[in-house]
């Protein structure tokens, strides 16, 4: 009995590969949103914490500089894409930013969003005059599915993504 019981025991430890990095929870609450551009026209945007990543990709023409009665919505993978990166060590906005990207730091896992619907929405801010200065637009993802290589999933009913402000045109 002795024996089955080693042989169990080392059968369930030499199935698990050290080499995996599994991520239970998806926390970039305290991050803060970026992007390599700063209008409406702005389509790219991630957050960053130490050597993590996620990047958001919506259609162009989502963002709008009106206030919104309803959210905007986008449909994930279909219109949009949500990526998390693990990397290899820290990132920063210039890895996203680089025209050509750098060859290090290097992406060791990654997780592609392969449900949610992105919800978008904006407000005015205004001045003591009553002039709209900036508009904040508060992104917002309902029942995000994040899925790895291996096929395992990460399922987050709401991501608060965080906001992003654009100034209206002159």
């Amino acid at each position: 009995m002795k024996k089955v019981s080693l042989l169990f025991l080392l059968t369930i430890l030499t199935a698990c590969s050290a080499g995996d990095l599994e991520v239970e929870n998806i926390d970039f609450e305290s991050a803060t949103v970026s992007s390599c551009t700063s209008g409406i026209e702005t389509t790219v945007f991630f957050k960053l914490k130490s050597n993590e990543g996620l990047i958001l990709e919506i259609p162009s023409g989502i963002l709008k500089n009106e206030v919104s009665i309803q959210p905007y919505t986008s449909a994930i993978p279909t219109n949009s894409k949500l990526i998390y990166r693990l990397f290899n060590e820290d990132i920063s906005n210039s890895y996203f930013c680089s025209s050509i990207p750098p060859s290090s730091p290097a992406v060791i896992s990654e997780m592609e969003a392969t449900g949610g619907t992105v919800q978008i929405t904006t407000t005015a801010v205004t001045n003591t005059e009553g002039e709209v200065t900036s508009y904040t637009h508060l992104i917002v993802i309902i029942d995000l599915v994040l899925t790895n290589e291996q096929g395992e999933s990460i399922v987050n009913p709401i991501l608060n993504y965080g906001s992003f402000s654009t100034t209206p045109a002159p």
